[in-house]
């Protein structure tokens, strides 16, 4: 499957996967699980008045609209990113500061062992994992 398709389709699946899991735990008569269920007040239940059929099909008209739009923005013709080839100089620059946090880590004698062994691998991960996490966590 193609990375379009995946990031079409990958929320779809991944909500009814969680939803279709939920609703087996909510109609399960396990006595372990009954201390963890929250029961809804008596107001909450006589104001809710749609049917899981007219909830059904509010999401199924949600997804479908969902998958339409990301059809359409998405292009597929598109570059993912830089080409490959301008990593590297981007992944070297980044390994001092990487080979800096190692020895604050762990010291600079394991550093330098870990360095000389395991450098590509730590300064891969923390290009393509840890910046991108700390990204996405920063909010920049």
């Amino acid at each position: 499957m193609s990375d379009f398709w995946l990031s079409l389709l990958a929320p779809v699946i991944a909500y009814w996967l969680f939803c279709t899991f939920f609703e087996i735990l909510d109609g399960t008569d396990w006595k372990w699980l009954k201390k963890y269920k929250i029961h809804e007040s008596s107001e909450v239940t006589s104001r809710n008045r749609v049917t899981k059929r007219q909830v059904l099909v509010a999401v199924v008209v949600q997804h479908i609209i969902q998958v339409a739009l990301g059809y359409f923005w998405m292009d597929t013709d598109a570059e993912t990113g830089v080409p490959i080839s301008m990593h590297m100089p981007r992944m070297e620059a980044v390994a001092p500061a990487v080979l800096r946090s190692l020895e604050a880590a762990v010291g600079r004698q394991f550093a330098a062992h870990l360095w000389l062994h395991k450098a590509q691998d730590f300064v891969y991960y923390t290009y393509w994992w840890a910046i991108p996490l700390i990204q996405l966590l920063a909010g920049l």
